[in-house]
């Protein structure tokens, strides 16, 4: 899904790629602020 230059650069970046590995697997709590990211979008959509 992502290029590997990507995931390398992410993987360079331990609490962005945590939070990213919780947002795939929707552990949106544990996401910090990605995760409070993709709550407020997932709210927005729905009203």
């Amino acid at each position: 899904m992502l290029p590997l230059h990507v995931l390398d650069w992410l993987s360079a970046y331990r609490e962005l790629w945590s939070s990213l590995i919780f947002v795939l697997v929707g552990q949106y709590l544990h996401a910090g602020v990605l995760g409070e990211m993709v709550i407020q979008a997932e709210q927005a959509s729905v009203t």
